[in-house]
């Protein structure tokens, strides 16, 4: 047999015989108390970083979902607005059909307004910025339309005198860019 195996005799011998001093100096050592508690502490080391590992996923996990949820909510809050600026900038200054009465734009404005406000305190720094740049545009835009109907009468088919429409397409133009803008700080906010 050579120097340092480990042999084995039959089942009626001893259980193991270690042969040769090589081997005798590694298994005598495992036997030591100091290899007792390097092992049991290799063991609890194994075990902390294993919990810590779990629960930082678990952690991230968590956060991801919460994460979505609110995410959700946002989204379900710049819809709102959105669909309300739009709504908003698709007013038409005069009735197509003549003896119609024009359609009041401050409920459309105050509704804008009570939605923004309620955005307010969630709303990322960029999407307030844009919600206040959307609620410039839409002042500006329903103040054209009530001078506009105020200085002019319709034209054929409800068209715009044109004294005053360049400055209702300029505001109109103000109100789809802040739209855009607004719509494009909402994506971002919320693919963060």
């Amino acid at each position: 047999m050579l120097v340092g195996e480990i042999s084995r005799r039959s089942a009626t011998d001893a259980p193991l015989e270690i042969v040769g001093p090589a081997a005798q100096a590694i298994f005598g050592a495992m036997n030591s108390p100091f290899f007792s508690w390097a092992s049991m502490l290799v063991t609890l080391a194994a075990a902390l970083i294993a919990a810590s590992v779990t629960w930082q996923v678990e952690r991230r996990n968590r956060r991801t979902e919460a994460d979505h949820q609110w995410n959700k909510e946002k989204a379900a809050a710049y819809a709102p607005l959105r669909k309300s600026a739009r709504e908003l900038a698709r007013i038409a200054v005069w009735p197509r059909e003549t003896g119609e009465p024009a359609v009041d734009i401050r409920p459309l404005f105050e509704e804008l307004e009570d939605i923004a406000a309620s955005i307010a305190f969630f709303g990322s720094a960029g999407v307030n910025a844009a919600i206040a740049e959307l609620l410039t545009a839409a002042t500006e835009f329903a103040e054209t339309v009530r001078v506009v109907r105020s200085t002019s009468e319709p034209g054929y088919h409800g068209d715009i005198d044109q004294r005053v429409a360049g400055r209702y397409q300029e505001a109109d133009r103000k109100l789809g860019a802040a739209i855009e803008v607004f719509t494009e700080a909402g994506r971002v906010d919320l693919l963060r």
